[in-house]
């Protein structure tokens, strides 16, 4: 522990599934991150539980979770197909 207010994770893990977490860097600055490339997770309610330890002065944490959404095959192939008629339509347009 280092600080005087300082909250130690021993573990974080993400459930249903209980996907966990490794530590990449500690003191002062806690990082972790999903062993390997990453993980997807199918729509629904998760719940993330991180344990650890404070201080004996009452330790405080403040963090940020990066998630990245991946968009559905259908949203995709519309905005292609929309892509694909308006240069369509912008070819046959006559030119001035």
């Amino acid at each position: 522990m280092n600080g005087t207010q300082d909250v130690d994770f021993s573990s974080i893990v993400i459930a249903p599934g209980a996907l966990g977490f490794v530590p990449v860097l500690s003191d002062p600055f806690e990082l972790w991150a999903t062993p390997g490339a990453g993980f997807v997770l199918s729509p629904g309610v998760y719940t993330m539980t991180l344990t650890g330890s404070n201080s004996a002065s009452m330790g405080s944490y403040a963090g940020n979770v990066g998630l990245t959404p991946v968009p559905e095959t259908s949203t995709t192939a519309m905005l292609l197909a929309g892509v694909g008629i308006l240069c369509l339509l912008a070819r046959r347009r006559p030119q001035r």
